[in-house]
């Protein structure tokens, strides 16, 4: 699976991409005032931690990363919610902008 970014304010800036088997429009995660609409599944605990979903946007605010996804049965027509943090330490919660929210369905 390969994302691409497009983030023209977090220019230069962290970011991380977050995924998780669900969404949740309210009760789902917020990271300071931001709503990810990600709904709290072991997916989105694991990779918010895997540094392959993480990296800084180029002087455009752009990046690609590339989630390898077993191509298995079980796995088809799977939906997966994307959304990236782009980081910013000087902003109160710590946090420059996020993504639109990514609905992915799994095909092999």
């Amino acid at each position: 699976l390969r994302m691409g970014l497009d983030i023209p304010k977090g220019a230069e800036k962290h970011f991380q991409i977050l995924l998780s088997s669900r969404f949740d429009a309210t009760e789902g995660l917020h990271i300071g005032r931001w709503n990810m609409h990600l709904g709290f599944s072991r997916l989105l605990t694991q990779s918010a931690t895997w540094a392959h979903l993480s990296g800084t946007l180029d002087t455009s605010g752009q990046a690609q990363v590339f989630q390898p996804i077993p191509n298995h049965p079980r796995f088809w027509g799977k939906r997966l919610y994307a959304k990236a943090v782009v980081f910013d330490p000087a902003k109160p919660d710590g946090v420059a902008t996020t993504s639109s929210l990514a609905v992915i369905r799994l095909a092999p």
